[in-house]
Formats: C-alpha cells, sequence, structure tokens
C-alpha cells in the first residue's frame, strides 16, 4: 500500500528536492534547527559546526575567533598580540598600544607595567623606559625625569 503522509526532515537535516526519500545531512559549518529545512545555514562569523547533521553552530570560546570567516568547521586561537574578551567572536581584536598579549588565544590583554612601554598595536611584549625616563602602567611613551 501507498503512503498515506509524508514526514518533514528533522533539525539538522533537509530535502531540496520534493519526493525525496530521505533527508540528507547538514555538512560541516552548516546547521538548521528548522524541521522541514529546504537547506542548511552557514554558521555566522564566531560559531562553527564540526560534525554533520548538527541542528545549531557553536560559539567559540574567549580567546578564539573564525577570523571573521562563516561557514567554519573550528575556530582559530587568536594570534600573539590579539585577544578575544567574549565568546563567539567573529575576529580577534588587537591590543591597544600600552598593553601586549604574549600567548595564543589570550582572553585578555595585558598592560604594560610601569617602568615599561610600547607604541604600537597587537604588541608581544613591552619595552624598559631608557636611563632617565620613566612611564605609570599601560604607558605608551616614557616620561623624562625632571632635573634633581
Amino acid at each position: 500500500s501507498g503512503s498515506v503522509l509524508c514526514s518533514d526532515c528533522l533539525s539538522g537535516t533537509y530535502s531540496d528536492t520534493s519526493g525525496a526519500e530521505d533527508c540528507k545531512p547538514c555538512e560541516k559549518g552548516t546547521a538548521s534547527s528548522k524541521v522541514g529545512a529546504t537547506s542548511c545555514e552557514k554558521c555566522v562569523p564566531g560559531s562553527y559546526s564540526n560534525a554533520r547533521g548538527q541542528s545549531q553552530c557553536e560559539p567559540c570560546e574567549a580567546g578564539s575567533s573564525t577570523n571573521g570567516d562563516s561557514g567554519s568547521e573550528s575556530c582559530s586561537l587568536c594570534s600573539l598580540g590579539y585577544n578575544a574578551k567574549t565568546p563567539g567572536t567573529g575576529n580577534c581584536t588587537a591590543c591597544p598600544a600600552g598593553y601586549f598579549a604574549e600567548e595564543f588565544g589570550s582572553v585578555e590583554c595585558e598592560p604594560c607595567s610601569a617602568g615599561t612601554f610600547t607604541d604600537t598595536n597587537a604588541t608581544i611584549s613591552c619595552s624598559n623606559c631608557s636611563a632617565g625616563s620613566y612611564s605609570e602602567q599601560a604607558a605608551t611613551i616614557c616620561n623624562l625625569c625632571g632635573p634633581g
């Protein structure tokens, strides 16, 4: 006997043709939360799907990103000199002048300690102030010591 009912594809699967007997799983880097989907959506920047048949994309952990890409299968740790404070970040952010990140996957940029500085973005360390000069924490320049 023939079919009485058609069934919708479950979340994580789709069918892009009429009369299909089977639903296809969403590919890596995509997901579908809808029942009866006709396609899967690419994961947005800052999220990924590392397996087929996913109903949702997972956010990147803090300290990582998808480097602005959509449809990602994984996240990458932030490069040296960069950070990602919040989960689901699409791009890591360069540490501003006066701050540094010396490890891959930094969540926070560290301020330069007193007596050191950096005047550029995305640095991995701070430089010592030269003799006769000083700086406060998170300095972008060293100040000359006054007379006396």
